[in-house]
């Protein structure tokens, strides 16, 4: 007997990362093989696009950090940091960086009276400052280039500038 396994696009994208050859065979047959040449940063246009990747909620609600001593600011600070992990860790599709690998990074001004402003993307090597962090960083200047622009708002919360 034969049965139907019905596979989102998203779902195929996040299976197809660390699919087994065999399985990604099947995938590209199924899906074409260009559907997963894409690049990343045409497939993520926002921050619902990058939790469809990752197959979880994009509600701020589902990600409620309850901390004994927290208030309401430090939990919007917390979300916008696992909002940043999750969306470097879409773009760098399983990427870390090692030690003396370079990693890169959004730049950013603060302009005054409109808050952050996208500036250029940087890049480091062997440290792992506050501002290229493995989990922050990313493998490409074009991703952490692209990520800086469409992700601004969330920079903001970071960093609470309203």
């Amino acid at each position: 007997m034969e049965k139907k396994l019905k596979l989102s696009e998203e779902a195929a994208l996040r299976l197809y990362q660390t699919a087994a050859p065999e399985f990604k065979e099947m995938l590209e047959e199924t899906f074409g093989k260009e559907f997963f040449s894409q690049k990343i940063t045409d497939r993520i246009n926002n921050y619902d696009d990058v939790c469809n990747m990752l197959g979880v909620s994009a509600d701020d609600e589902d990600m409620v950090i309850e901390i004994e001593g927290f208030n309401q600011q430090d939990n919007n600070l917390m979300i916008a940091l696992a909002k940043k992990i999750r969306i470097a860790k879409v773009y760098n599709q399983g990427w870390l960086p090692k030690v003396g690998e370079n990693r890169y990074y959004p730049y950013f001004c603060v302009v005054a009276g409109s808050g952050l402003s996208f500036h250029r993307t940087n890049y480091d090597s062997s440290h792992a400052w506050t501002s290229s962090a493995s989990r922050l960083c990313f493998k490409t200047d074009e991703l952490a280039d692209d990520a800086g622009k469409k992700f601004i708002d969330i920079d903001n919360d970071l960093i609470e500038l309203k």
